[in-house]
């Protein structure tokens, strides 16, 4: 396992770091205000903000939904190639980006080549849709395992900007179904990577009156279909390698299920964690500089989970081929308002 080895790490200093923590609190908030709390001017947050952007560290601001509340399942889907070479594998990678129903891509080493995270309305579909893939790399598929998504928490990156944050629990269980209007789905897209546009900018691309906009910004996020902004962060920038460990145990008792909870909460080094129900019970996202981090992170989780774990497979993330909250799919669903 390779440690990172970028040739110009990209440093922050006090006042970047606060930032990127106030970005991480409300990435809709105005310059002033995220000026206010790192104690400069809005002018040279501003400056600063940019800096970050131009530097690669800052790569977007998600506007996180609750996408089960849209009457959307997630899964995990774990791909093993096979008769790849470059072209084949750029191939493949391209056809799953650019699929409708695909949220999410990694490509990664380890038992797996490639994660995908999936939208669909219900377990059927997940079937269908993997299938299909199937026989169209049918050469090239050596397999590949499921799980449905329960629980994903979101973790502040306080490695970044030193301060332990709460995580934003992104969707819990079945919560009720929300019905959606054609406007509000088209606000949503527009917002998924664009989370700092201005009211002004989102009723000049949506040809609206900026108090309908307003109104229906503030409806979605009272009703928690909106859960968050935050800003894209890419840590590779300050040196990090990106980790994806999935656990697979027996049934915890709720002493060691809250342990491994506030664990995860706790460590700097863990980003994302999910519940899940399949081949695995739990997946943790980890970003560390060193082997000797990523062991510590590693053996913390299996000294909770002794006695209870049966398995743990650890894979190396190589690339983000693509992230996003509203993938094509919901497209449709401007469609069938």
């Amino acid at each position: 396992m390779l440690d990172n080895a970028h040739e110009k790490q990209l440093i922050l200093d006090v006042k970047d770091k606060k930032i990127i923590a106030a970005l991480f609190d409300n990435s809709r908030a105005p310059l002033s205000e995220i000026g206010r709390k790192a104690r400069l001017s809005k002018e040279s947050v501003g400056y600063r903000l940019n800096r970050l952007m131009d530097n690669g560290l800052i790569v977007g601001f998600n506007t996180v939904l609750d996408i089960k509340k849209m009457g959307w399942e997630l899964f995990f889907v774990f791909i093993r190639f096979r008769d790849l070479d470059y072209e084949k594998e750029k191939e493949i990678l391209d056809y799953l980006k650019n699929h409708e129903n695909v949220a999410q891509l990694f490509k990664c080493i380890g038992n797996h080549d490639a994660i995908i995270k999936v939208f669909v309305r219900n377990y059927a579909e997940i079937e269908t849709i993997m299938k299909d893939i199937e026989q169209k790399y049918k050469t090239n598929f050596d397999g590949y395992d499921f799980d449905y998504i329960i629980e994903e928490a979101a973790v502040p990156f306080s490695f970044v900007f030193g301060k332990i944050g709460n995580p934003d629990y992104i969707t819990r269980g079945n919560p009720e179904k929300e019905a959606l209007t054609e406007f509000e789905l088209k606000l949503l897209k527009i917002l998924a990577k664009n989370a700092r546009m201005s009211i002004s900018e989102l009723a000049q691309k949506l040809a609206a009156q900026r108090d309908n906009v307003k109104y229906h910004l503030k409806k979605l996020e009272q009703k928690k279909i909106i859960l968050k902004y935050r800003p894209d962060v890419l840590p590779k920038m300050m040196g990090y390698n990106w980790y994806f460990l999935i656990l697979k145990t027996e049934k915890l008792t709720r002493h060691a299920e809250v342990a491994i909870k506030d664990f995860l909460k706790r460590n700097p080094n863990v980003t994302y964690f999910y519940r899940t129900v399949g081949g695995s019970d739990m997946h943790v996202e980890i970003r560390a500089k060193t082997n000797d981090k990523l062991n510590e992170v590693v053996l913390g989780i299996r000294g909770i989970l002794k006695g209870v774990l049966k398995r743990s497979e650890l894979l190396i993330i190589l690339d983000e081929v693509k992230y996003t909250y509203f993938p094509d799919c919901l497209v449709k669903d401007m469609q069938n308002v």
